[in-house]
């Protein structure tokens, strides 16, 4: 079977958590990210999967680009279900996105704000 969604593991989601959520918020974060991709890979393959809580412990440091990949990895992995783009995880992950894609720019190549 070809699967197109998937379950992100507990260290993908704690890793990127972990790079850049202030340490008082990241479990919350995290748990909001995995219940969403769970709900998406329900929706997708008409499952029943449970939640738990993410193992904040299995985060790896990363490079900046590997964040912003696997950003954009668990984007894809759940966006299945049509509650989504309006949901906290989508903008909690796409702020993280953000953050991650500011830090990739070169020292001083910021483009114009305004024109």
């Amino acid at each position: 079977m070809d699967m197109s969604a998937w379950v992100a593991s507990d260290r993908h989601i704690a890793s990127i958590v972990a790079a850049y959520v202030i340490p008082k918020d990241q479990q919350m974060v995290a748990d909001l990210l995995k219940q969403a991709n769970l709900k998406s890979v329900n929706f997708r393959y008409k499952e029943r999967t449970k939640f738990t809580p993410v193992n904040m412990s299995l985060a790896v440091d990363l490079s900046t680009k590997d964040v912003l990949s696997l950003c954009h990895s668990l984007d894809h992995q759940s966006c299945e279900h049509e509650t989504w783009f309006d949901s906290r995880a989508h903008n909690y992950l796409h702020w993280i996105a953000s953050c991650a894609g500011w830090d990739l720019q070169p020292e001083g190549a910021i483009g114009k704000w305004s024109i």
